[in-house]
């Protein structure tokens, strides 16, 4: 599998060719700190029937970006140009699939650009009104948090042992967390490894997560599908009250999975995401 770069910019966004080669295109979007590869499991059922192809927001993965402007409107709006890309002249659609931060991005950009999308399935997207949240006392914790994150390890081996049975990782499939490990962090001039996702731009996208998303959804004619795991109201709020609101939005909810529902049990969603794309 390979990667191309897209100028976007002030970032070159890495588009990652996840497997398929013809029909519609699924553009997959990660959540905040994670990258485009952790798709993989799930693109590898999907493929059999579509192309499948894997972006790496700003400041992730092996996309290239040295500001500080990781604002949720920029971050949409850099999957314009991806997208165009991906288009071409072809004529056929493309449909967004998103994971929290990824899930809102596509959202936006459809509100961005109307008919962007055929339709959009997301997991747990982040739905939040422009109202400031960086003194919110649930951003802080993720603030905090991401900003003592460690950041250089001498090896993905050493890496895995730090994280395997921490959070978030403990609840990872193995085949999300070996992408995770190879994608995730880059290797450094020394032998060692750095976190791709820079502890500052994870903090700054949690400062940032007033999207103005709320205000500006109901103007979304295509269908969409969110998912979400129990306990939503306080983890991904509005996300039910938009679903009632909205005929075009289903909702669909897990019981026995978290915020990292992908990444749990990936067949399980590959599954689901295939009946969603044929009904």
């Amino acid at each position: 599998m390979s990667f191309t770069k897209i100028d976007a910019g002030d970032v070159e966004l890495a588009l990652h060719d996840l497997g398929g080669a013809s029909g519609p295109t699924l553009f997959f979007a990660h959540a905040t700190s994670f990258c485009a590869k952790m798709w993989q499991p799930i693109a590898d059922v999907l493929s059999a029937n579509y192309r499948c192809v894997g972006v790496d927001l700003r400041g992730h993965g092996r996309s290239t970006y040295d500001g500080d402007d990781m604002s949720w409107q920029s971050i949409a709006k850099d999957l314009l140009p991806a997208i165009a890309h991906c288009k071409g002249s072809s004529d056929q659609p493309v449909i967004g699939i998103g994971h929290s931060l990824g899930g809102s991005a596509l959202v936006l950009a459809e509100t961005f650009e109307p008919g962007l999308f055929e339709k959009i399935w997301a997991f747990e997207p982040i739905l939040l009104s422009s109202e400031p949240i960086a003194n919110h006392p649930r951003t802080q914790p993720l603030v905090e948090g991401a900003l003592r994150r460690k950041t250089e390890f001498a090896s993905r081996e050493a890496a895995f042992e730090r994280y395997a049975n921490k959070f978030p990782l403990v609840f990872f499939d193995p085949a999300c967390s070996k992408q995770y490990l190879e994608w995730g962090f880059e290797d450094q001039a020394d032998g060692s490894i750095a976190l791709s996702c820079k502890p500052e731009h994870e903090a700054q996208i949690y400062r940032e997560a007033n999207s103005g998303i709320t205000e500006t959804i109901g103007s979304v004619e295509a269908p969409m599908l969110f998912a979400i795991g129990p306990d939503d109201g306080d983890r991904v709020p509005n996300v039910v009250e938009i679903a009632e609101q909205q005929k075009n939005v289903t909702l669909k909810e897990y019981n026995d999975l978290n915020h990292f529902g992908p990444l749990q049990n990936p067949t399980r969603i590959a599954s689901d995401i295939q009946e969603w794309l044929n009904s």
